[in-house]
């Protein structure tokens, strides 16, 4: 696969996990709204401890996919191959 694909898909895979997180939240802030505060998606509580709640809850779901993303292009690009392995240990030997 080209490199210019891989970049789309990695983009098309961190929009996909923005809008989820975003959906997510939209689902909190009726929530909050129809149940009152601090009962947002079912949280009992006292309110929203955090101001920036939203924020901090897509930042750390960015920050997810993206490592994510990195140990699947890394899982993918570089694989062990024992056979190849075998083969030049097999070569080794003939040669000594």
């Amino acid at each position: 696969m080209p490199l210019k694909d891989k970049k789309i898909k990695y983009i098309a895979l961190i929009v996909i996990i923005l809008g989820m997180s975003a959906f997510h939240e939209l689902l909190e802030y009726a929530g909050g709204v129809i149940l009152g505060d601090g009962w947002g998606f079912l949280q009992a509580g006292a309110g929203d401890i955090e101001m920036w709640d939203t924020q901090t809850d897509m930042r750390n779901n960015l920050f997810g996919g993206l490592l994510a993303i990195a140990i699947c292009h890394i899982k993918t690009n570089f694989k062990y191959n024992k056979k190849s392995k075998k083969s030049t240990t097999l070569k080794t030997k003939k040669t000594k």
